[in-house]
């Protein structure tokens, strides 16, 4: 399978989780609480049970809406990274109103991939995924 093939069917899976999250999903997330960075930027981040430095990890990132917060993307993706073993990265990055701004959020983004690397072994390819203006 070509590169571009794996890309389309990765596509096709997140399109069909997000549509339908209960009817392929493998459960409930955890709770999010125990995950939670707080800070100039608040996240959460999981971090698979089996981690080792022997291993190198592939990284998802979810990026909520304009009137959604991390949690949401939280309760999504987090039971399948659970399940399927990779490094979930879910930034909050809304403002007090609400509502925030692309340059700001593409800033606060980069920075913790780049944390996330520094602390754990992590692919050179990096999954984003967002909902409405995350997108």
């Amino acid at each position: 399978m070509t590169k571009l093939q794996r890309s389309i069917v990765l596509m096709i899976m997140l399109i069909l989780m997000v549509m339908f999250p209960s009817a392929c999903g493998p459960g409930r997330a955890d709770n999010p609480a125990d995950y939670r960075h707080t800070g100039a930027v608040e996240y959460f981040l999981y971090v698979p049970e089996d981690y080792t430095l022997q291993h190198t990890w592939p990284l998802f990132v979810g990026i909520h809406g304009g009137s959604g917060s991390g949690s949401d993307c939280w309760n999504t993706w987090q039971p399948y990274a659970k399940s399927e073993g990779f490094f979930l990265l879910c930034p909050i990055l809304a403002d007090s109103s609400g509502g925030w701004y692309q340059n700001t959020a593409e800033s606060v983004v980069a920075s913790l991939i780049t944390r996330v690397r520094q602390d754990y072994n992590i692919k050179s390819e990096v999954v984003l995924a967002g909902f409405s203006a995350g997108a």
